[in-house]
């Protein structure tokens, strides 16, 4: 009897770490990169939307990219084999980072990257537990660039739906790095080899306590990445200057993250933003030369 009740506080921690680690896949490392899958919620609900991530920690001195990776690399991707009935969504990039390795400029994520995605359950779930499976493919980047991948498998409970509070802090810090609705309106215009954003004054503060502005745009080759992104106040806007790249937006809007810094240094903050701009070409717009991408 002695012997159990010693035994007890060890069998209790084990089954209590055993719960915690439900909503969380295996870790598969490559030579640079940990991934692993993170459920959310400790269960599912039946015709419940819940969210998965895939964590990427990555090696020091390399990175991982953005939906536009810039001047060179490829996205992140994920292929996912789900129960019947499942449904899955695009990823929800979380803010870019710019990474500039002469000549070039990448757009991407260091050390660590939480990549959202949500899942839509069928209503007509039987209780049990749910296989979940991807593979992800992402390219990492130092001096070299290096194609890697993984086979991720998670296992969640058909339950309540209620959240899994082992892994709350990670994803509320991921979905704190999400780009907010812009506070105002915007506008593009291309004039000649220049792409000018115009941020017009109904943004109010945020826009006046900026110290400084740069765009993240969407679409490929719309500015040339390298070039200095020019930020000019006028009045209660601020007006951003662009060189276009070697595919110059045409028509309709010019989307993006724009964000604002406040600051400098370890004491800066920056608050990134969605940009939807319509766009007005002057008669003097040209095209800019092709350019070939890297690979």
């Amino acid at each position: 009897m002695r012997n159990m009740r010693a035994f007890l506080p060890s069998l209790v921690s084990l089954l209590l770490s055993a719960t915690a680690l439900a909503g969380t896949g295996a870790t598969v490392a490559t030579d640079n990169v940990k991934a692993r899958l993170l459920s959310e919620n400790a269960s599912i609900a039946p015709g419940s939307t819940f969210t998965v991530a895939l964590e990427l920690d990555i090696r020091d001195g390399w990175h991982t990219y953005w939906r536009n990776p810039g001047d060179s690399g490829q996205a992140t991707r994920l292929k996912w084999t789900l129960p019947p009935l499942f449904l899955d969504s695009d990823i929800q990039w979380t803010t870019p980072h710019r990474f500039d390795v002469p000549p070039l400029v990448n757009y991407g994520y260091a050390h660590h990257a939480m990549h959202l995605v949500d899942i839509r359950a069928p209503k007509e779930l039987k209780p049990g537990e749910v296989a979940l499976a991807a593979t992800a493919n992402w390219l990492v980047c130092s001096d070299i660039f290096i194609p890697e991948s993984a086979d991720l498998q998670l296992t969640v409970p058909v339950g309540d739906g209620a959240k899994d509070p082992a892994v709350a802090a990670q994803f509320d810090a991921a979905r704190a790095d999400l780009p907010k609705p812009a506070p105002g309106t915007a506008s593009a215009e291309l004039k000649g080899q220049e792409l000018q954003l115009t941020l017009n004054g109904d943004w109010g503060e945020v826009l006046q306590h900026a110290d400084d502005v740069s765009f993240f745009p969407f679409a490929e080759g719309s500015i040339e990445y390298a070039a200095p992104q020019r930020m000019v106040r006028d009045g209660q806007a601020v007006k951003l200057a662009l060189k276009v790249g070697y595919a110059p937006p045409k028509s309709g809007p010019v989307e993006g993250v724009i964000v604002l810094a406040q600051g400098k240094g370890a004491g800066s903050s920056r608050l990134p933003l969605t940009l939807s701009a319509p766009l007005a070409v002057s008669p003097a717009a040209g095209a800019a030369a092709a350019a070939p991408r890297f690979a």
